[in-house]
């Protein structure tokens, strides 16, 4: 996460005052990631989770303006607290690769997300059509109402 901007990520990262543990946690259960994972407005649909390397992750998100989005997670690294590593897939091609990293500060967690695509096009297309960024945005600081809840 250390390497300088390149044109194929997209770079989040927020500030928690709670300890990676707890914020770790938060990606670990389909309950809670159905309390925040996604836009706002959007609602996220777990059909099947599987939270080990090598397992997926299957849900919709749901908006009742937009429409319903399949969604296909493979697992690739989990390393709790420090990081998680998924790729986000279609049709069992490769879309993406997000890493996210909890680093922990005297404050509390900083968490550092990266999604990095395979090309430039695709990075830029999934910013413009999708809004990528301000969803990220709005994503994490969804995470935040819900770590504020306990």
């Amino acid at each position: 996460m250390n390497r300088p901007h390149d044109d194929r990520e997209i770079r989040l990262r927020r500030d928690y005052r709670w300890p990676p543990d707890r914020v770790f946690a938060a990606w670990t259960h389909p309950d809670a990631l159905a309390a925040w994972f996604g836009p706002d407005g959007f609602e996220t649909l777990t059909e099947s989770f599987d939270f080990q390397v090598g397992g997926s992750w299957r849900f919709r998100m749901v908006h009742p303006e937009r429409g319903t989005f399949q969604n296909h997670v493979r697992f690739i690294e989990i390393a709790p607290p420090e990081r998680l590593v998924y790729e986000h897939l279609d049709g069992g091609e490769r879309l993406f690769v997000v890493q996210v990293d909890f680093r922990p500060t005297a404050a509390g967690t900083t968490l550092e997300m990266c999604h990095r695509f395979p090309t430039a096009e695709a990075c830029r297309r999934t910013i413009e059509e999708y809004g990528a960024v301000e969803g990220g945005r709005q994503t994490l600081a969804r995470l935040e109402r819900l770590l504020e809840r306990g």
